[in-house]
């Protein structure tokens, strides 16, 4: 009997350090590390959404009726999967997914804003993009809600607006998972 109950407290002790494992893997985060993460991938966020959704990349100049015209000879990117590739190191994978059906598919309602053509990387010299605000204020940074790998943060920006901003954790990285302007 009494090894009965050494052996129901041993399982049970494990049975408490799994669960407690297991609840903590999921990445919780602070203020504090929310905003180191935050200092990390919005400047970067930034610079893609001005390609994304913004004035865009350096188009050459062209006068000729073609829509879309080759990227200037000094823009770093060369092909529609570097700009993907340059976008993986901020956006989450589901993200990341949207922008490429909404800028890099070809469908009934809308052109592509980027496009591979000739061996050239072409934007769409119709879209003049919007004014994208990129002025998150990051020490206003305050996780509202968390759960397993996905954190939901309230920001300010300088104009005194306020937005959320999620991340996710994927393969042991923070990764943006929605607009940040």
């Amino acid at each position: 009997m009494k090894k009965r109950r050494i052996m129901n407290k041993i399982i049970l002790l494990i049975c408490l350090c799994l669960t407690l494992t297991l609840c903590s893997c999921g990445g919780n985060m602070t203020d504090e590390s929310v905003r180191q993460e935050l200092e990390r991938l919005l400047p970067l966020s930034y610079e893609m959404n001005e390609i994304f959704w913004g004035e865009g990349l350096p188009l050459k100049e062209s006068t000729s009726g073609l829509k879309y015209v080759p990227v200037a000879d000094d823009c770093q990117f060369s092909s529609t999967e570097e700009i993907l590739q340059k976008a993986s190191e901020v956006f989450s994978k589901d993200y990341l997914e949207n922008i490429k059906e909404a800028l890099f598919t070809d469908t009934d309602d809308i052109d592509p804003r980027y496009i591979d053509t000739d061996g050239l990387l072409k934007g769409d010299k119709t879209n003049k993009g919007f004014d994208i605000q990129s002025n998150v204020v990051i020490e206003s940074a305050v996780i509202k809600k968390q759960n397993r790998g996905t954190v939901i943060v309230t920001v300010e920006h300088e104009d005194g607006g306020k937005n959320e901003i999620t991340l996710v954790l994927q393969d042991g990285k923070w990764y943006i998972d929605s607009p940040t302007y």
